[in-house]
């Protein structure tokens, strides 16, 4: 079983507002899942949260017998939540979606053709031996699981890559001084600028 980000490689505008990376468990269990905890480690240099930050499922958003409001916590380079479904209700509702969590991140300090790396771990606030996946029928999953990563490739923005190819095409179009083509060899010269 795989705790994963919804890509391997997502391709972010340097300079976009900020962008989503949505956590999902695959394949989901039969009995689905009743608690979760996770966190996703950053390079602080090339992002910061964006807002809202956390988008929690609602099935999703409580923090056991405390009720409503899963359980975050957020420094530079990380962010962490842990949560269950509703445990006070009259009868607990297992959830049994993909989805668990959507993190927003904002770039900062990125450069066109730069790679960043995004990673998932298990996120423990009572040790180690806690139990985090646990699924509808009591079974905890966490030996079972498979935290993933993913690439963030800075890509240039299209007016940049308008630019880009302009320049290029301009590049190919120039002649040398002092040569000239006959029509027949002008044919057949490729641009090797």
């Amino acid at each position: 079983m795989y705790v994963a980000l919804d890509q391997l490689n997502y391709r972010v505008e340097p300079l976009a507002s900020s962008f989503r990376v949505s956590v999902v468990l695959a394949p989901i269990p039969g009995a689905g899942i009743v608690s979760y905890g996770i966190t996703l480690k950053f390079d602080s240099d090339a992002f910061e949260l964006g807002r809202p930050g956390l988008e929690i499922p609602a099935g999703l958003n409580f923090n056991g017998f405390a009720g409503p409001g899963a359980l975050s916590d957020s420094g530079p380079g990380f962010i962490s939540v842990k949560g269950t479904v509703d445990l006070l209700g009259q009868a607990i509702v297992r959830y049994d979606a993909p989805l668990v969590v959507s993190i927003i991140l904002a770039p900062k300090n990125a450069v066109p053709g730069e790679t960043s790396v995004l990673s998932l771990e298990p996120y423990f606030t009572a040790g180690p031996e806690e139990s985090l996946f646990i699924d509808g029928d009591g079974r905890v999953l966490d030996r079972d699981l498979i935290f993933g990563s993913a690439t963030v490739e800075f890509v240039p923005e299209p007016s940049t890559r308008a630019l880009l190819g302009l320049g290029a095409a301009l590049l190919c179009a120039r002649r040398r001084p002092g040569r000239t083509l006959t029509k027949s060899r002008a044919s057949r010269t490729r641009c090797l600028a």
